[in-house]
C-alpha cells in the first residue's frame, strides 16, 4: 500500500513540475496622479466646496450667521478607500501629498483667506463655547479611491467643519480636461 501512495506522488510531483511557470504580474497600464496633480486638484476641490451657495440642495458650509472667513486646512493629504469613511483622521492615514503655503496661496475661494493648520488643533475647537462665532472652517482632504485615480481625474472627501454646519462630508470629482482643474460637486452630508 504504501508503495501505491508513493508512486501517487511522485506522480503529482511530475504533473506540478511539467506546468507552465506562473506568469508574471499584470502591469498597470495607468499612469498615478503625481503629487503636483494630487495638489493641483485638492486646491480645485477645496474652491468647489459650497462654501455660501449650493445648487445641488444639500446645504452651504457657511452662513450669512456663522460665515467662514479663514479656512485652516490640514497639509496633509492622505489616501482613502473608494467608499470613503464620513470622519478620518488624517494623521493615522497614508499621505497622497502635502500642501505648502505657497501652494495654498493659489486656492481662489472668494472672500476668503486660507492658511495651512492641523485638523486636529482646528476641529477640537467645535466644543469650546465661542466656537459659534469663530468664523473659521476646519478642512482635511483625502483622495477617495486613489487605485483608481488618473493625472486628469480624481475624487476627493472632504472633512469639514464649520460653526453653522458643525461637520460635513462634501465629495468632490475634480477633473483636469485642459489646462486647469474643475471640481463637480457630488453630495454633501453633514450631521
Amino acid at each position: 500500500m504504501t508503495f501505491s501512495v508513493l508512486r501517487l506522488w511522485l506522480l503529482g510531483l511530475a504533473v506540478a513540475a511539467c506546468r507552465e511557470p506562473p506568469r508574471p504580474p499584470p502591469t498597470l497600464s495607468r499612469t498615478p496622479p503625481s503629487e503636483a496633480d494630487i495638489t493641483g486638484a485638492a486646491l480645485a476641490a477645496i474652491a468647489t466646496a459650497p462654501w455660501d451657495a449650493d445648487p445641488t440642495g444639500w446645504g452651504t458650509l457657511c452662513t450669512p450667521e456663522s460665515p467662514c472667513d479663514t479656512l485652516i486646512v490640514e497639509p496633509r493629504i492622505v489616501l482613502l478607500p473608494a467608499q470613503a469613511p464620513a470622519f478620518f483622521v488624517p494623521a493615522s492615514r497614508d499621505r497622497a501629498a502635502t500642501l505648502t503655503p505657497g501652494m495654498l496661496a493659489l486656492a481662489r475661494v472668494p472672500g476668503r483667506r486660507s492658511v495651512l493648520g492641523s485638523w486636529g488643533q482646528c476641529s477640537a475647537r467645535r466644543d469650546a463655547p465661542r466656537w459659534s462665532k469663530a468664523r473659521v472652517a476646519c478642512i482635511a482632504l483625502g483622495v477617495a479611491g486613489y487605485d483608481m485615480a488618473r493625472p486628469d481625474a480624481m475624487t476627493f472627501a472632504l472633512l469639514v467643519a464649520t460653526p453653522a454646519r458643525r461637520l460635513s462630508w462634501p465629495r468632490v470629482r475634480v477633473t483636469r480636461p485642459r489646462e486647469s482643474w474643475r471640481g463637480r460637486l457630488l453630495s454633501n452630508a453633514s450631521e
